[in-house]
């Protein structure tokens, strides 16, 4: 089974059907970010992703569960941190 999804910030505003541009032009891409000027290093401003044709075991997976651990250990060593921190 392949999932296609569209996720937005609530602050985004969608005038006109972004589906042409996301299936014609970007067509041949599984994820699809914006760029962020005043982003992180990666400068992915994910409050406009969209995912198209992404299957369970595919690239696109790999790349969000790695993310998803990847914000996980860096929590757990926040709330780490946290703890032994002397105020």
């Amino acid at each position: 089974m392949r999932v296609s999804v569209l996720a937005l910030d609530s602050d985004v505003v969608v005038r006109a059907d972004p589906y042409p541009h996301l299936r014609g032009a970007f067509g041949n891409y599984t994820l699809i970010t914006a760029f962020d000027t005043k982003g992180g290093f990666a400068r992915i401003n994910i409050g406009v992703v969209y995912v198209q044709r992404a299957a369970v075991g595919g690239p696109v997976h790999a790349l969000l569960v790695e993310f998803i651990a990847r914000v996980d250990e860096t929590l757990a060593l926040m709330d780490a941190y946290s703890l032994t921190k002397d105020d």
